[in-house]
């Protein structure tokens, strides 16, 4: 027998079963109807494997979907604005704060304490340097007008000894020698 005849015989055989009477032929042949269920099934296993990558990562999904989340991520990316943009300034911050703590233990002390005490000392130090400051400031007055009449003097000193230069000069050339 011929290989094609057996395969004939046997698709007959398959449509009979299938409940094709044997005057009727099918719509589509039982090959063609074969090969589109095949393909049904694989696309159909794809999508499972699609569905069991998409259980995996259902609870991400679902962190996106919460309307809170929409907030989180620009509440997020506005403290790392205020951060990044702030940087100098915070670090300044930070390491006066760690200068502090170094010197948490004499801002700790007595000697500390007695700030207010000494407070009353320190304000009458204040006015007595103002005072002072008052004083030295009308004494450098004094001694500026005392040196600028001490120029106009020596100017006029030394006016007159031009003067007086010159005359000598003139009596020399005058008197016999």
């Amino acid at each position: 027998m011929d290989p094609i005849t057996v395969l004939e015989s046997r698709l007959e055989q398959l449509e009979f079963k299938l409940g094709y009477p044997s005057d009727e032929s099918p719509e589509k042949p039982v090959i063609e109807q074969l090969s589109a269920v095949d393909s049904v099934l694989n696309s159909v296993i794809a999508g499972k494997e699609k569905i069991a990558e998409v259980n995996k990562r259902i609870e991400d999904l679902n962190s996106y979907l919460d309307p809170q989340f929409v907030t989180q991520v620009n509440e997020n990316k506005l403290k790392h604005n205020y951060v990044y943009t702030n940087e100098p300034e915070i670090r300044f911050h930070c390491k006066n704060m760690e200068l502090c703590q170094a010197k948490m233990p004499v801002l700790d002390s007595d000697d500390m304490s007695n700030i207010p005490k000494l407070n009353k000392s320190l304000e009458e130090i204040k006015s007595a340097n103002v005072e002072n400051k008052e004083q030295s400031d009308q004494t450098e007055k004094c001694i500026q007008q005392m040196m600028e009449t001490c120029h106009q003097v020596s100017l006029s000193i030394m006016e007159n000894l031009v003067a007086i230069s010159k005359k000598i000069d003139a009596l020399e050339k005058v008197s016999p020698k």
